[in-house]
């Protein structure tokens, strides 16, 4: 695809979340025609560009996406629903097919039919069963929870859209992303140990693979301008395997927190967490803390990215404790605003 874009059309979903922002600005400033999705338009910087366009709009509205599909050249399908819930909860199951993989699919069907030229999901890693071991994009062990399930049975679908279609898709399954404005379990234990209520993490040499907001944006860059193959699915990380001590030891010493005196051993966190377990049967509540959250904190969560880099040209430069500095001088920015 010809690297003068200036011509070039874009939409992007979820064009006011974490992802899509960062993304929207990358891609504008790279010389994209950009227009821009999202639910609520209060929630955006108005522009008077005519090459920025803002629109606000619901993907399960097929109507409206399909004339906001038409003169697009590009599509980055950012948007979604990730609130991370028990399985248990139908509402919440249902949520997560309507808008992650029956939305997704709808906005890929009506794309064909406007004519896009190329398709840009993003997925996540949790589109496979999560393993012990490291794994690429070979890996296809079914998801278990209804997160997962969405994404991947979003995947499926629109990788055989592609297949009866002239439209080129890339699937990117992104790895845990870090970067200013982030959300999520480690916002949140960085809020935790920046007003000291984190307990001290024991290192337990797991293994978790991450990548940097604006790694995402240059991989996105990158699909969006190279000769691909007509489907293709790449895991995106930044090359490094964090352990979870190793996460919280960087948040410590960016913020100036001296080490702890005092550890906990894993076996009391899996203690905590089971005796979360029964709180929650108990009082049919969710808790701070439970068997479930210990092993997404402790657990194994590794990838290998070399076929991104082989295919799509892509080669991470950032790093977590790079990065960091910046995170926090954003969360600071939102405590001074509150």
């Amino acid at each position: 695809m010809n690297k003068d874009v200036s011509s070039y059309r874009i939409l992007i979903t979820g064009a006011t979340g974490f992802i899509g922002s960062a993304l929207a600005k990358f891609l504008f400033q790279r010389g994209f025609q950009v227009r821009a999705l999202t639910r609520d338009i209060r929630n955006t910087q108005v522009t008077r560009n005519p090459h920025y366009e803002w629109i606000e709009g619901d993907l399960t509205d097929s109507d409206q996406i399909q004339a906001l599909c038409h003169d697009i050249d590009i599509i980055f399908h950012v948007a979604g629903f990730a609130h991370d819930l028990k399985n248990g909860d139908k509402k919440f199951q249902e949520m997560h097919k309507t808008v992650n993989e029956e939305a997704s699919i709808r906005l890929a069907e009506l794309a064909v039919k406007a004519g896009v030229k190329r398709f840009i999901f993003f997925s996540s890693i949790k589109a496979t069963k999560q393993s012990d071991a490291c794994t690429d994009e070979s890996w296809v062990a079914e998801p278990e929870d209804a997160y997962g399930k969405a994404k991947r049975g979003a995947e499926k679908a629109i990788e055989s859209i592609a297949a009866h279609s002239d439209m080129a898709v890339v699937v990117f399954r992104l790895s845990l992303v870090y970067g200013p404005g982030w959300k999520g379990n480690l916002n949140a234990m960085l809020k935790a140990i920046d007003r000291n209520r984190m307990p001290p993490i024991p290192n337990c040499n797991n293994k978790k693979s991450m990548i940097s907001l604006y790694d995402v944006c240059e991989a996105s860059w990158l699909a969006a301008t190279r000769d691909l193959k007509p489907f293709q699915l790449f895991i995106l990380t930044d090359g490094v395997q964090y352990s979870t001590y190793d996460i919280y030891a960087f948040m410590r010493n960016a913020l100036g927190k001296k080490p702890p005196r005092v550890g906990i051993p894993f076996t009391l966190w899996r203690l905590a967490g089971k005796l979360g377990d029964m709180l929650e049967k108990l009082f049919k509540k969710s808790l701070p803390i439970n068997s479930d959250k210990i092993h997404k904190l402790f657990g194994n969560s590794e990838y290998r990215s070399l076929y991104s880099q082989n295919e799509l040209g892509f080669i991470p430069n950032h790093r977590f404790s790079d990065v960091l500095p910046e995170i926090i001088a954003h969360y600071r920015e939102e405590q001074h605003d509150c």
